[in-house]
């Protein structure tokens, strides 16, 4: 009977986590507010390209000369970039959120699901990079060829049924319980190690969890890999700027046809990063585990 109860309880994840209703939850059911203002954002945007009120006349071949010397107006502008910092606000929500969320639904006890949450980033960065690869190569020439209109719309439909597929499976999430500002927790730690207090007291500015102090840890030791990314994310700040620009000046025409749209180059970037982490996560990552003898199979950020 014992043993049958503590097979019941390994059932059940050993993390913390809960459903939605709060209450434990087992593996087996699961593991598989900021989006709303980026969909606002992605349709704004979609129909300041596409209504004829919210953007200037377009300018091309068949197009009288005077339509061309028409600027947008001040309101024709407001709608543009109000859709813009729509769009900023809800990925500065979304961004940091996604992957998170991703990682909790493993279980960091589980053996199995310790791995499965290691070769979850891989696929994570794999599935972005995959829809840059759709972006810059399909969305870029529909824009250029079809209209901003069906280019802009694809993507805001797509995002919309993203959401409500997300939402679907809000019953089988693992959630983690609220424990407080992780800010907070930070500041407490470095303010108790700064400042020698006697006494008994239980205040929980004065107390800190073994997990909080090696938290806190872990962030110190992430300071230098933050420093040491600055030049690499500069570099690649300018494969969607200066790259593109030099793209206009080369002969990107494949036939008599076809000509290759200039922010369709980064797509070669894309592709470089997608065949990276499909050999690292399949081929790379279980070599190095029979030698590091660690699930992670490097001994990155490792104490």
């Amino acid at each position: 009977m014992a043993n049958v109860e503590a097979d019941r309880r390994e059932d059940y994840t050993e993390d913390g986590t809960v459903d939605i209703k709060g209450k434990p939850i087992l593996r087996s059911n699961t593991g598989d507010g900021e989006l709303v203002p980026l969909l606002w954002g992605m349709c704004l945007i979609t129909l300041a390209v596409s209504v004829p009120a919210l953007r200037p006349p377009s300018c091309g071949p068949g197009i009288k000369e005077e339509e061309c010397d028409k600027h947008a107006s001040p309101f024709q502008k407001g709608v543009f970039y109000c859709a813009l910092y729509i769009i900023a606000v809800g990925t500065g929500g979304t961004k940091p959120n996604i992957s998170t969320m991703g990682a909790d639904q493993f279980d960091d006890f589980e053996p199995k699901e310790k791995i499965q949450k290691l070769s979850f980033f891989n696929w994570w960065m794999f599935s972005i990079f995959f829809g840059t690869l759709f972006s810059n190569a399909f969305l870029v020439y529909i824009q250029d060829n079809v209209g901003w209109t069906l280019g802009y719309g694809l993507p805001t439909a797509g995002f919309a049924i993203s959401i409500f597929v997300f939402l679907m499976g809000t019953p089988f999430y693992r959630h983690k319980l609220p424990a407080g500002v992780h800010s907070l927790k930070l500041h407490r730690i470095l303010d108790k190690a700064a400042v020698k207090i006697g006494g008994s007291r239980s205040s929980p500015w004065m107390l800190c969890p073994v997990t909080q102090v090696e938290e806190t840890k872990q962030m110190i030791k992430m300071l230098p890999v933050l420093l040491t990314t600055f030049i690499p994310s500069a570099t690649l700040a300018q494969v969607g700027t200066l790259f593109i620009k030099q793209g206009t000046t080369l002969d990107r025409s494949m036939g008599p046809h076809f000509e290759i749209p200039p922010a369709c180059l980064t797509a070669f970037v894309t592709i470089s990063m997608l065949i990276s982490l499909v050999l690292y996560d399949r081929f790379l990552v279980p070599v190095l585990r029979r030698y590091t003898i660690t699930p992670e199979g490097s001994h990155c950020f490792k104490e």
